[in-house]
């Protein structure tokens, strides 16, 4: 990656502004953060399997082949077998709140309680409810978590839907090409959270006629559609609350819509949410800030394990120091305190104060900061008086 860099670097170093004015990732420093501590390296290999001790590039080509797309021979363009598209749907359900690491851990008890993921047979024998609560047990079983009985009742629905709907791998490329021809400028990154938010919502969201072949999947938002995708080998970068969170916290909120503007939501969808226009929206900035060269699935990668493993949202704790929360009217107050140095600076000092006073760790004191900073822009004149 070329480091032609000006001096307009980020607070954290991992994203950086180039000659050109626009924000990319720095790859090297983040795989250096990742895999050359040996602190967190040490906790990356134990959750990858990985030989204690192992470091450096070791870790990192260790770690890269147990995020490589499991069907690696269905291109974006590929029909999918059914059988691939329930592996890649029930891998994806099986991600929900868990770390990736432990669903790897656990495939082959999935592909064995799963029938070598035959979702005609899985559906055959969720027909018997005796033999359905059965599977249904030891499936949730295996995931283990709060939700892990209906992320097993979504696996189970799924494998009932490809036997009623078989060659679905045939209409979600049909779906991605049919709005391609809606929108040519979107890129495969962008068709790819077109495509996962119609399996968040079905076509009915569609701005205009609902003539797209893709049906709401029992179980999955945006994010899990995304790691759906991703899984059938497309190219996807999935903006889950660790993505959100460090992306928000790095980059400008100006620069983050100038990325954006030119992509509204509206022109392809209705009736979304905040989140799933959250997720559009950092879909196009993942896609933007993914240097030249790298693969944005690596970039959505190496930012979750940034966000999980070194950068994480939590506070620090510190013996004998119980502070509440601030609430949001105290940051303002201490944003007013700077605000005639401009907003940018007022986040800044404001997350130092979050930082020295209430114990946040530096970045989660600036996610917090700017947090509140966008959600009061629209009345930041009426809260704040001008300066003079």
């Amino acid at each position: 990656m070329n480091k032609s860099y000006t001096s307009e670097a980020t607070n954290t170093g991992y994203l950086v502004r180039q000659k050109d004015h626009a924000f990319v990732l720095d790859f090297d420093a983040m795989r250096k953060a990742i895999f050359f501590n040996p602190v967190i390296a040490g906790r990356v290999a134990r959750d990858y399997g990985a030989p204690p001790g192992t470091v450096g590039d070791e870790l990192k080509d260790a770690v890269a082949s147990k995020f490589q797309p499991l069907l690696p021979s269905m291109g974006a363009g590929a029909a999918s077998p059914d059988d691939e598209v329930f592996t890649a749907a029930a891998l994806a359900l099986a991600s929900n709140s868990r770390n990736w690491s432990k669903v790897i851990a656990k495939l082959e008890d999935l592909k064995s309680a799963l029938l070598k993921f035959d979702p005609v047979a899985v559906a055959s024998v969720a027909d018997a409810p005796t033999e359905r609560e059965a599977l249904l047990a030891r499936l949730t079983a295996i995931l283990g978590g709060q939700t892990a009985r209906q992320d097993s009742k979504s696996i189970i629905r799924f494998a009932q839907f490809l036997r009623s709907t078989p060659e679905y791998g045939h209409l979600l490329n049909e779906a991605r090409e049919e709005l391609r021809e809606r929108d040519s400028r979107l890129s495969d990154t962008k068709l790819t959270a077109a495509v996962s938010l119609l399996l968040a919502k079905g076509d009915k969201a569609l701005r205009s006629s609902p003539d797209v072949s893709a049906t709401k999947i029992f179980g999955m938002g945006p994010a899990l559609a995304s790691e759906f995708l991703r899984n059938l080998g497309w190219q996807s970068f999935k903006p889950d609350r660790h993505v959100i969170r460090l992306l928000r916290a790095w980059m400008p909120q100006d620069a983050r819509d100038a990325v954006t503007n030119g992509y509204p939501p509206d022109v392809l969808f209705k009736g979304l949410s905040k989140e799933e226009r959250d997720f559009w929206k950092y879909a196009i900035i993942g896609e933007a800030v993914t240097p030249k060269g790298e693969s944005v699935n690596d970039a959505d990668q190496l930012l979750w394990m940034m966000g999980a493993y070194v950068i994480r949202p939590k506070r620090k704790q510190r013996a004998g120091v119980k502070k509440p929360l601030p609430s949001e009217a105290q940051l303002v107050g201490l944003m007013a305190q700077f605000y005639s140095a401009g907003l940018d600076q007022a986040i800044t000092e404001t997350a130092k104060i979050l930082a020295a006073n209430w114990g946040y760790h530096e970045d989660a004191a600036h996610y917090e900061a700017r947090t509140v900073a966008d959600s009061i822009s629209a009345r930041w004149t009426v809260l704040i008086p001008s300066p003079r």
